[in-house]
């Protein structure tokens, strides 16, 4: 797909698959599945470092030290090996969100309120 984009568009694109709660579906699996699923991640992986293609996944802990997949840890360590982790605090994401997301200024702010205002009625504590 990209190969074809790029035909076209030789200086634009990129993909960028993102994964939420990757390592509560991965806890699901059995051992087997487990094990297809680390291939496939290792896989991905690979293909990153050479495509305009990116993967980002998220998890609630250090997915690569976790015991759950201790006797699959050699499948773990080529996946590791292929992808940057990036640890973020909560307190990091909490700025991201007020300060680059959602923050707004005044003009925005008015348009907005006008926006929601009428939905006011059904929610009691909007004001």
């Amino acid at each position: 797909m990209m190969e074809k984009f790029t035909e076209v568009y030789p200086e634009q694109g990129l993909l960028l698959l993102v994964v939420d709660e990757l390592l509560d579906y991965l806890h699901t699996r059995k051992d087997q599945e487990l094990i297809l699923d680390l291939i496939f991640l290792r896989e991905v992986g690979e293909v990153c470092k050479d495509l305009r293609f990116r993967f980002i996944a998220g998890v609630q802990e250090a997915i690569f030290d976790s015991p759950r997949f201790a006797f699959v840890a050699d499948s773990v360590r080529r996946v590791k090996d292929r992808f940057e982790q990036v640890l973020i605090a909560r307190n990091d994401i909490k700025f991201v969100v007020a300060q680059r997301l959602l923050k707004k200024n005044p003009e925005q702010q008015v348009k907005i309120r006008a926006y929601l205002m009428p939905f006011a009625k059904y929610y009691g504590n909007l004001k």
